[in-house]
């Protein structure tokens, strides 16, 4: 989703709002809501891009800070690989019940096996 404050108004917003921008963003529409919009949805979505740090509101700030929100605020990179480490990911999951090689009660679970 693309959201963009209700008073901007520039180039990047004009070509979003015109046919190729339309069809850039495909399904996803550009949704024009306040900042307090943006703040009030924090809870309902995964991350948040900004192109620029000057351009986060410190309010957005405060209201991300109470739950550990991360708000990513570097300059977008042109090197897809490197902009895509924003949106990335990573889970590592382990299955072991051993501490160095002591199942301690668990051995018995084992046993029975």
């Amino acid at each position: 989703m693309i959201s963009a404050p209700k008073n901007l108004h520039n180039t990047v917003t004009q070509f979003l709002d015109g046919a190729e921008g339309r069809r850039l963003a495909g399904e996803r529409s550009v949704m024009r809501e306040t900042d307090d919009d943006l703040i009030g949805k924090i809870s309902e979505i995964d991350r948040i891009r900004f192109a620029a740090p000057d351009r986060v509101p410190h309010e957005l700030f405060e209201a991300a800070a109470k739950t550990g929100f991360y708000i990513a605020r570097s300059p977008v990179m042109m090197e897809g690989r490197i902009e895509l480490l924003h949106y990335y990911r990573q889970q590592s999951i382990c299955h072991t019940y051993h501490r160095y090689g002591n199942l301690g009660e668990r051995a018995l679970e084992w046993e029975g096996r």
